[in-house]
């Protein structure tokens, strides 16, 4: 049975989210991992846009407890907080009521480890077809994490045949998120 926590400081069995985080669970619901299975299930036959605002409310709840977690232990100017998908979502609604791949436009979220507080980087046309301002690639996201994490952007690895590649091809970090 899924149960949607009812207030921001208590979870599940008299622990704070913070301490359901801490341990690892998975879930601020207190879930078995079978019991996750079984509420994907359920998920799964909610109509598209029910089901997400059911994550979305889920992701806020567990992002700003993780974000205040952090921050509240000093932590948060040396974690990174990625939030990204595979890629966006299309801007026309289809036939189920949700929405398809769309890998033109999509969003991330990074919090900590010297990204910028607040900013928002780059804007779409009016009906979130393409990008108008600052397009980026995902080269671009992931040297900019990993800039953001300490890592070298210029540096190389070996692929499987032992030749040195470019730990981020094709990609630079976005100087204006890094603070």
């Amino acid at each position: 049975m899924i149960r949607v926590l009812g207030t921001r400081k208590r979870a599940c069995d008299g622990l704070t989210r913070r301490e359901v985080l801490r341990v690892g669970a998975l879930s601020l619901f207190g879930l078995t991992l079978a019991d996750a299975l079984r509420a994907e299930a359920k998920l799964a036959s909610c109509p598209d846009k029910a089901r997400s605002v059911i994550l979305l409310y889920l992701l806020d709840q567990v992002y700003s407890t993780l974000c205040e977690d952090l921050e509240a232990r000093g932590l948060l100017d040396e974690t990174l907080v990625v939030v990204m998908g595979e890629m966006g979502r299309s801007p026309k609604v289809n036939a189920r009521g949700g929405r398809d791949h769309w890998s033109y436009l999509y969003n991330v979220l990074l919090t900590g480890a010297g990204v910028k507080h607040g900013l928002v980087f780059g804007a779409s046309d009016y009906k979130g077809y393409r990008p108008t301002e600052h397009p980026v690639s995902p080269g671009d996201i992931i040297a900019t994490i990993y800039e953001a994490m300490g890592i070298d952007t210029n540096s190389f690895i070996e692929d499987a045949g032992g030749r040195p590649r470019p730990i981020v091809p094709g990609g630079e970090a976005i100087r204006a998120l890094l603070a």
